[in-house]
């Protein structure tokens, strides 16, 4: 267990799984910004000098092996408990049938671990973040919390299975729980898919993406920490599922103009019938990826925006130059 030399002033406490991960620096950071003082557990240790002052404490190691009791002595108590940590969707574990294992291992068991870890530490809200996958690679119209579950693979049911088993949890245990569904998260540092499209936008090399104009929703991790810290701790409703995004969504082929303007580089799109690039695709096995440039996937998030009177601060514009600038200083 890592002590930081400075402990925030304030009288607010969080608890975050996945604290050195992309989605939990930026967290760490804004609830510091907020005054909260954080508790964090990573699987990994951290570089001395890389890791948020605002950390009061970091627990290392993999949940499933951590003492409860142990770590409640040593730790006080939060008042709310963001789950992020979780195994993502890697393309060649997707593929295997007999990886579906791994993800409950670490979606699903580890979540029930975060689960007990949160009442023993007293908090009074568990946030788990889930994926707007659960609900299916596509759609036809924007997807509503309201509507049925639909995951498509291994990744998808993990998170679903976690979603499911939290309902329970919190019906029979009392701490209250949200839900939340991202779509595609990006930011300064992100990794992952997004990563590979600034790649791409950066390279000279043609791409035959004028024709991907099938609207996706997206969402900024600044936006997705503002929900977080400024909506979530109000609420006072025992199970909730938040769906979130974006103010506005976009097209891949839209995606990659604008990064490569922000990269002062001309867009070397060209444009190919879809009904070709899906044949190829078919041919050789890669239908998932082309349907994540071409299929459209739209969240409603209405009903965040009503209950909580609340739109995301930062524009796509704002939020896409901000990623594109650090990405660029890095590469």
């Amino acid at each position: 267990m890592n002590e930081s030399l400075l402990r925030v002033a304030g009288g607010c406490s969080a608890a975050v799984t996945g604290s050195s991960g992309f989605v939990g620096k930026h967290l760490v950071h804004h609830l510091g910004r907020a005054g909260y003082e954080v508790t964090g557990f990573s699987r990994r240790a951290v570089a001395q000098g890389m890791q948020e002052q605002q950390l009061v404490q970091t627990i290392t190691g993999d949940l499933n092996h951590l003492d409860v009791n142990g770590i409640t002595k040593d730790c006080d108590q939060v008042e709310i408990f963001y789950h992020l940590a979780g195994r993502a969707h890697r393309p060649a574990e997707l593929a295997d049938a007999n990886s579906f294992e791994l993800f409950r291992n670490d979606n699903v068991k580890a979540t029930e671990k975060a689960y007990q870890l949160a009442l023993a530490m007293g908090a009074r809200r568990f946030v788990y973040l889930s994926s707007i996958k659960v609900m299916g690679d596509t759609s036809m119209s924007p997807l509503s919390p309201k509507l049925a579950t639909n995951p498509c693979d291994v990744y998808a049911r993990s998170k679903c299975e976690a979603e499911s088993m939290l309902h329970d949890l919190q019906l029979h245990n009392g701490l209250a729980v949200t839900i939340v569904r991202p779509p595609l998260i990006y930011g300064p540092h992100v990794g992952g898919n997004f990563e590979k499209l600034l790649g791409l936008a950066f390279g000279w090399f043609p791409l035959p993406l004028q024709g991907a104009r099938s609207p996706r929703s997206m969402l900024s991790i600044s936006n997705l920490c503002d929900l977080l810290i400024k909506c979530i701790p109000e609420d006072d409703i025992g199970y909730r599922v938040l769906h979130v995004r974006d103010n506005q969504d976009v097209t891949v082929e839209h995606l990659l103009t604008a990064m490569s303007g922000f990269m002062h580089k001309p867009a070397h799109l060209f444009y190919v019938p879809e009904r070709y690039l899906r044949f190829l695709a078919r041919c050789t096995n890669r239908s998932t990826q082309l349907a994540r440039l071409f299929d459209p996937m739209q969240v409603d998030d209405s009903q965040t925006r009503d209950l909580f009177s609340w739109s995301p601060p930062q524009s796509f514009e704002a939020a896409l130059k901000e990623t594109v600038d650090c990405w660029t200083m890095q590469h």
